[in-house]
């Protein structure tokens, strides 16, 4: 989850260095109304629609945009926070340092090895013109498994 803080008046924020992409299904939210969601990621043409047609305090829309920034369309207000979660591109943990490419023989998954180990397995296949299809429907079952599992409760409190 990234928290991040407002920059004042604008509504453009850089995303962290590690962002790779948003989860399907996450929501962007700010702090002061946690229950509201941000509707997006919204295309170039749709955030123009939204600028143009969209009541300044009426509803909140987001987009990802060029240059490792997330836009959003109703300025954050004094201490304020937007808070979302997202896939790091940095896969691999060395110590306390993460990286996205393999460097020495320490570097470890940040994910169980079986995983990446079965996604080499049918690449090489594929790679050497074997059969890969069983070995590929393996680890695709074992990533939808491993991806359903890590996605915790969706039990809410609103507090209390």
């Amino acid at each position: 989850m990234i928290t991040t803080a407002s920059k004042g008046p604008g509504s453009q924020f850089d995303l962290p260095t590690d962002f790779e992409r948003t989860i399907d299904g996450a929501a962007v939210r700010d702090a002061q109304t946690p229950f509201t969601v941000y509707k997006g990621s919204l295309s170039d043409s749709e955030w123009l629609m939204v600028q143009a047609t969209t009541p300044a305090a009426s509803r909140k829309y987001y987009r990802l945009s060029a240059g490792a920034k997330i836009d959003i369309s109703i300025p954050l207000t004094g201490s304020n926070t937007l808070n979302f979660t997202y896939v790091s591109k940095n896969w691999l943990i060395n110590g306390a340092t993460t990286k996205s490419e393999i460097a020495n023989k320490d570097d470890t998954a940040r994910f169980p090895e079986r995983l990446l180990e079965k996604n080499l397995i049918w690449r090489w296949r594929r790679q050497a013109g074997l059969g890969y299809q069983d070995e590929l429907s393996e680890f695709e079952a074992d990533l939808l498994s491993m991806s359903k599992t890590d996605r915790g409760s969706h039990l809410l409190s609103g507090g209390g």
